[in-house]
Order: structure tokens, then sequence, then C-alpha cells
């Protein structure tokens, strides 16, 4: 297209009218960018400090037993707190009785 064309006449050139001019092509997809994608890491996570008592800390050491470390049992107890409401109500009570 020059510089003394318009864009609405540019199709009609070719005998198209505006209705009957080919589509875009869609974007070629960049390889390198889709390589980027496929190797990139995982988001990191974040990291929580707990300061527990000794009873508290020894229950967790020998409820996670060989094979299942104390991070796997807090990590499963939030999932179970998220999808229980139950179980929310009961921590929340017991938090707000100790606040007492």
């Amino acid at each position: 297209m020059s510089a003394l064309q318009k864009p609405s006449t540019v199709g009609m050139q070719k005998g198209l009218d505006a209705a009957q001019a080919e589509p875009a092509a869609p974007p070629t997809p960049n390889p390198y960018l889709e390589a980027d994608r496929r190797n990139a890491r995982p988001p990191k996570p974040i990291r929580v400090t707990l300061d527990l008592d000794e009873t508290r800390h020894a229950f967790l050491k020998e409820f996670s037993g060989a094979g299942i470390s104390s991070a796997q049992v807090l990590r499963a107890l939030l999932d179970e707190l998220q999808a229980n409401s139950d179980l929310q109500a009961n921590i929340r009570a017991r938090i707000w009785a100790a606040k007492r």
C-alpha cells in the first residue's frame, strides 16, 4: 500500500470487496518462547516457620514416621481444613477459647 492509497481501497484493488477479503493468517508461534514455557520451573513454594513446643514437635515427628515428612503432614492438614467447613468451625472455636 502506497502512502497515497487509503486503507479502505486496498482490498478493492484486487477485485474483492471488504466482505470477501482474505482473513489475516494467525501469528506463527515462536519456537523459542514455547521451549522456554516447557522448561520453566514451577513457582517456588512459600516457606513458613512454625514454633512448636516440645510436646507438639514430638507428636508431629512420631506421627510423620518413616517416609512422610512433617511438611507433608502439615500440607495435608491444610488441605483438609480448606475442604471441611466443620473442621474450620472447630478450629476457630478452639482458637477463640484459648484466647479467653
